[in-house]
């Protein structure tokens, strides 16, 4: 099979990457991966859905300032493109990450976001 792991780890040139892909697998096919996993680190921390809630609400009410803000100015913070337009596009873009996107509403954000993803700058 394509991307198996052995293959992986034959692609690796230096032995250390090699323990580290080995290391990362045997994580990742642990049963329950990602269980109590809501922090970064060595321990173990419940995931609390309530929190993940309102962190989808305030993400919808960011949305909603973004359409307002933009209603009558091209960008962010004015007539120029600057740090806000970055910043704010970044946070876009990450909340498509958690499935969360622009209203279908929003021309006035939607337009924004068309402006700032069609920079050079802003390709990966």
């Amino acid at each position: 099979r394509r991307g198996t792991f052995p293959r992986t780890i034959s692609r690796c040139r230096s032995p250390s990457k090699a323990r580290a892909v080995n290391r990362h697998s045997k994580r990742n096919r642990r049963p329950n991966r990602g269980a109590n996993r809501a922090l970064t680190g060595p321990h173990d921390h419940a995931q609390i859905s309530e929190l993940a809630e309102r962190g989808r609400r305030r993400v919808g009410h960011f949305f909603e300032l973004l359409e307002t803000t933009l209603a009558d100015r091209e960008y962010l913070a004015g007539d120029a493109f600057s740090a806000a337009d970055i910043m704010g596009f970044v946070t876009v873009e990450f909340a498509g990450w958690l499935k969360l996107a622009l209203p279908d509403d929003a021309a006035n954000a939607k337009r924004w976001f068309g402006a700032v993803k069609a920079r050079p700058s802003s390709a990966l």
